[in-house]
């Protein structure tokens, strides 16, 4: 029953994402529609999809928890109707079935329960995300920031669950190989997507993700799937799973270049990076390959052999912050914007300026969607006195009775939402993911450090960057890498050891 209640649910995601895409065909690319204005069939497949990955998690409940991280992994970078809300809607899924596991009582509470620092923590940092959220929706009428206050409610709820009951953690193994065959699929389903798109006239320039995902959501799951296809194909013996580990990079690569996007490449980057500190002549052996494939895959697709290079190029200028503006042609529409990033940067800067600016938001922030009411002025005076263009490509929608431009990059709106609170507060919670990951207790009472770990460590450098190019408060799975029992804790087990882990 339960496998069978696996493949309904994969058929009606397939169906939604391809039933999407010939929808979406009739109208310009980048028309935004609202979800209830997408076929029945669309929102039957929607409603479907969930209802039987419910069963399906009920049935499997022995491995509730490594299925649901799974989904958390790969739905997060996929829109549906139009939105990044699929995530959201499964991990709501999860969270019901959780509850449905209690109430038969195939969860049992854990006895003489303590909380861990690490635990206190992340629940501390979820319920001031929660409050901010609140805090928005009241503070500016924008009812769009009770999106967020739904996604903080689940997310609590779920890892409050998980925390207060015996759920079963899957092992490092099995979970890396989970990952990897998990991300094959997923890769090939976006190249699909891809060629369908084209096959039908759309997205005539790069490639997007599943539901016409943005690129920054493309290869989010990226950040972890390049490190554990690494960690597997270098310090792993497995043959089938270094052959898929292999496929997952060779596919990765392929996506990034595709996308032609510099945050589909920064997790490869970073990882490459750190992997001349564990394995120097595989590395190199490895760089070497990868050149070659970007020589012969740019040569496919974009008929020169110097898209690397291009890529390069863009990663430096991206940090140079240039005066004026541009005109291109996006989409069918003549657009004028900032020049290069200048634009992710200022908003970076408008952030924190308004952050240390407005010292009765100091401490908490100023809630959900409050980076235009706040710092909109100090990016327009920043933008003024450097000469940038504020012109923004894709116009605000008016949605819940407010209307402003898309939420910028997540650096700067973090930083003004959720105050030097939310700042601290994740940065506690990256730190003890760290020490988590890199060191252990032995049975002697005396520490150990992984050493082989240290590819992990890419993931938690790739996050902050990350925010430069997109939104990531939204998204799922970032909470969940961050969370104790969650994806690194689980990459990064010490099984052979069987040592004490900080997390408990």
């Amino acid at each position: 029953m339960g496998q069978l209640s696996l493949a309904m649910s994969g058929f009606f995601f397939i169906l939604l994402i391809f039933n999407n895409l010939f929808f979406l065909s009739q109208f310009p690319h980048n028309e935004v529609i609202a979800p209830w204005n997408f076929p029945m069939l669309s929102l039957l497949s929607f409603a479907l999809m969930g209802f039987f990955l419910f069963i399906f998690l009920i049935e499997d409940s022995e491995n509730f928890w490594r299925n649901f991280l799974l989904i958390a992994i790969f739905s997060s970078g996929i829109f549906a109707l139009r939105f990044p809300i699929l995530d959201e809607w499964l991990t709501s899924i999860a969270l019901l079935a959780a509850i449905a596991l209690v109430a038969l009582k195939r969860l049992k509470p854990k006895e003489n329960l303590k909380f861990s620092a690490w635990q206190i923590i992340f629940l501390v940092w979820l319920g001031h995300l929660l409050i901010a959220s609140i805090v928005g929706a009241i503070s500016y009428g924008n009812l769009k920031a009770l999106r967020f206050t739904l996604l903080f409610a689940e997310v609590l709820a779920l890892v409050f669950i998980f925390f207060t009951f015996k759920v079963k953690v899957p092992g490092a193994n099995q979970f890396i190989k989970n990952i990897i065959w998990c991300a094959n699929i997923y890769f090939l389903l976006v190249l699909a997507h891809w060629a369908v798109a084209k096959s039908l006239g759309m997205q005539p320039h790069i490639l997007e993700g599943l539901g016409f995902a943005g690129t920054s959501y493309l290869a989010i799951a990226s950040i972890v799937v390049i490190p554990a296809a690494l960690f597997a194909l270098f310090l792993k013996r497995d043959f089938d799973l270094k052959i898929g580990s292999l496929v997952s990079l060779i596919l990765a690569f392929t996506i990034a270049l595709l996308s032609d996007s510099r945050g589909a490449m920064l997790p490869l980057l970073i990882s490459v990076g750190v992997l001349i500190l564990l394995r120097p002549m595989n590395f190199l052996k490895f760089c070497a390959w990868g050149v070659v494939a970007s020589i012969f895959i740019s040569l496919i697709f974009y008929g020169h052999p110097h898209w690397l290079i291009d890529m390069m190029e863009s990663f430096y200028a991206g940090l140079a912050l240039k005066s004026g503006s541009m005109t291109f042609e996006y989409y069918g529409r003549t657009v004028t914007t900032a020049q290069g990033d200048a634009g992710r940067i200022l908003y970076f800067w408008a952030g924190l300026t308004a952050l240390f600016n407005e010292p009765l938001l100091l401490l908490q922030g100023a809630g959900n969607y409050g980076f235009f009411p706040i710092a909109g002025k100090y990016y327009a005076s920043l933008a003024d006195s450097l000469g940038v263009s504020s012109s923004i490509v894709n116009p605000g929608l008016s949605v819940a009775g407010v209307s402003e431009p898309p939420r910028p990059p997540a650096l700067g709106a973090y930083i003004i939402e959720t105050g030097l609170l939310g700042v601290l507060l994740l940065g506690a919670c990256a730190l003890a993911t760290t020490a988590n990951m890199l060191f252990y207790k032995k049975p002697a009472g005396t520490w150990g450090f992984r050493s082989s770990n240290l590819i992990f460590l890419s993931t938690l450098i790739a996050l902050p960057l990350w925010t430069y190019f997109g939104e990531i408060q939204d998204i799922v799975f970032l909470y969940f890498l961050l969370c104790p029992g969650g994806i690194l804790y689980i990459l990064t087990r010490n099984e052979e050891a069987k040592s004490e882990n900080l997390a408990h």
